[in-house]
């Protein structure tokens, strides 16, 4: 990873916090649980999901750095950098969230805030101390096969990107709560 690459994944992970720092800023309880659809998230599941994501992936890529480096895999994630911000934002296809990082409602609404900026707050922090090490671990993606730890850390921004659409799209439906 160069002084670039990790420059323009802080910058982004802080933006993308601010966004969804935003977006949750000043939701009553039943905004919070507004549900568009019986099959549809309220914003409190996304920003659970979100949460449990984000600490998913760094608890993963701080034990894949803890392995021998695997470089035979570096070329499976070659190219993903252009195609993660291209792909996992994309709302136009709607993706099963695996069981293990479902919502269940754990956190009440306003625990969420504090959660999701404290695990933002440590994926920076890892971020900021990462190394070119980021780039010689791989594993694997449930869409997108095969990407490095560095990799992963992007698809955090743009999984909270995806979300943070999704929110705006609640907040924009005619029954959602004034």
């Amino acid at each position: 990873m160069t002084a670039t690459d990790k420059q323009a994944l802080l910058d982004q992970l802080h933006a993308s916090h601010e966004r969804v720092s935003k977006l949750m800023r000043g939701l009553t309880e039943a905004q919070w649980n507004f549900r568009e659809a019986p099959d549809r998230w309220t914003i409190a599941e996304c920003i659970e999901h979100m949460t449990i994501v984000e600490r998913r992936i760094l608890s993963r890529v701080e034990q894949k750095l803890s392995e021998p480096p695997e470089p035979e895999k570096k070329p499976l994630a070659a190219g993903k950098d252009q195609k993660i911000p291209t792909i996992i934002p994309n709302r136009a296809t709607r993706v099963n969230a695996p069981e293990p990082v479902r919502p269940t409602g754990a956190w009440n609404p306003s625990d969420l805030p504090p959660h999701f900026s404290e695990t933002r707050r440590r994926t920076m922090e890892f971020a900021r101390a990462a190394d070119q090490r980021l780039r010689e671990h791989v594993f694997p993606h449930i869409a997108l096969g095969e990407i490095d730890c560095y990799q992963w850390l992007l698809f955090t921004v743009h999984h909270g990107e995806r979300h943070a659409r999704q929110i705006e799209e609640i907040k924009t439906h005619p029954e959602y709560p004034a």
